[in-house]
C-alpha cells in the first residue's frame, strides 16, 4: 500500500463564507508561488495541491481507503 504524506489547513465548523474564501485564496497564492515551486523541486516532492471542497473530498476518500486497509490487516476494527 502507498501512503501519501498529507498536510492541510483546516478551519472550525461555522466559518463564514468570506473567511473561508480568504483562507483558500491565501493557500492558492502560496501554492502558486515561485518559492513553493522551488521547494517542491528541491525536496523532490510531488505537487498534489487541492483546495477547498476538493481537498475535503480527497481526505474523505483517503480516510476510507486507509481504514479499509487497516481493518483488512487487523490493526483496527
Amino acid at each position: 500500500i502507498e501512503f501519501g504524506n498529507w498536510r492541510g489547513g483546516v478551519a472550525p465548523d461555522g466559518i463564514s463564507a468570506a473567511d473561508r474564501k480568504a483562507l483558500v485564496d491565501t493557500m492558492d497564492r502560496l501554492a502558486k508561488s515561485a518559492t513553493w515551486k522551488e521547494t517542491l523541486k528541491k525536496q523532490n516532492w510531488e505537487d498534489a495541491y487541492l483546495a477547498g471542497d476538493a481537498f475535503g473530498e480527497a481526505m474523505k476518500t483517503e480516510s476510507a481507503r486507509i481504514g479499509t486497509v487497516l481493518r483488512s490487516i487487523g490493526l483496527t476494527q
